[in-house]
Order: C-alpha cells, then sequence, then structure tokens
C-alpha cells in the first residue's frame, strides 16, 4: 500500500471533548433564540394601541371625590405602575338601594354626603389575541375588573365597566 491509501483508510476519531463542545454550542444558539423571542419580545413596554376606559368609583367622600381632575395620571396601587391619564369626570350624588317597608318595593336612594365619579382614563397598550388589552403592556384590563389606582391627590378602588378602542 502506498501512502496515498493509508490516508484514505484512515479513521476519523471523534473524542468526547469533541462532542461536549458541539453540545456546548449548539445550546448557546437554542438559548440565543429562546432569549430574542420568549423573554425580549414579553417583556418590552408596547404602546401601539389606544384605549379609553371607563371606571366608576362608588360612595366616594365629597371632599375626597373633588380631588380627581382631568389631565391627573392614575398608577395601579399593586405594582406602582402607570396606567393612565384621566380624560373626563363625571361626579353625581352616590346611589344607594333601600327595601320599602310599606310596599315592599326595591327602591333608589340618593346620599348627597357621597359621590359616585366616573372617569375615562386615556391607557396605552397592546390588545392581543391570547391575553385582551395589556396596559402598557404589562396588565390585563378588562369590563368587570375593579383597580385599585391612586393619583397624587386621589385613591380608591374602581370598576372598569367599557373598554373602547381610540379612533382617529
Amino acid at each position: 500500500m502506498t501512502a496515498n491509501e493509508n490516508s484514505v483508510r484512515k479513521k476519523i476519531r471523534i473524542s468526547i471533548i469533541d462532542v461536549i463542545i458541539v453540545i456546548t454550542v449548539l445550546a448557546c444558539i437554542a438559548g440565543g433564540v429562546l432569549h430574542y423571542r420568549v423573554y425580549e419580545n414579553n417583556n418590552k413596554v408596547i404602546t401601539d394601541d389606544v384605549f379609553y376606559v371607563s371606571m366608576r368609583f362608588s360612595s366616594i367622600e365629597n371632599s375626597s371625590g373633588q380631588k380627581i381632575e382631568t389631565g391627573d395620571s392614575l398608577y395601579l396601587n399593586d405594582g406602582k405602575v402607570l396606567l393612565g391619564t384621566v380624560n373626563e369626570v363625571t361626579e353625581e350624588d352616590a346611589s344607594f338601594y333601600y327595601n320599602d317597608e310599606v310596599t315592599g318595593e326595591l327602591k333608589k336612594g340618593k346620599d348627597p354626603g357621597a359621590k359616585d365619579i366616573s372617569v375615562v382614563v386615556e391607557i396605552k397598550g397592546e390588545l392581543t389575541k391570547e391575553n385582551g388589552f395589556l396596559a402598557n403592556g404589562v396588565k390585563y384590563v378588562a369590563a368587570g375588573m375593579i383597580l385599585d389606582v391612586y393619583s397624587d391627590m386621589f385613591s380608591a378602588k374602581g370598576l372598569i365597566f367599557d373598554l373602547e378602542a381610540k379612533t382617529e
């Protein structure tokens, strides 16, 4: 046999170190892809969509009710995250229901010492098919939810009763 035939017949030998290096490189590539696709995309603050969220604060003291105004920034108490900006404020005397003892009917009464306050908050976020509307890309918001919010001078728990997309 000649030298050329010997070199062709040599077997390629793979050691355990070669296998470990290949596995490590593949793991680094997979980790980079997962980091970019999962972590980076899910943790971005996305503010593409603008919604008007209507909230109602029931039976707020008159003095506290006067402390929320148009232009105030509302924050979430649970995460100290900006929720949005107040666009509209509506006040009316607080309502309560009672059972009339004479007729046995349920009647509606007004309490002049307290206010029911409705606000419309402009919130930026992302509308997704999976989770609905994510305020600032991080807090799920839907009608029927009760949110604990505060501003510089006001703090209360409010019921979300409407969400509407802002139209240009």
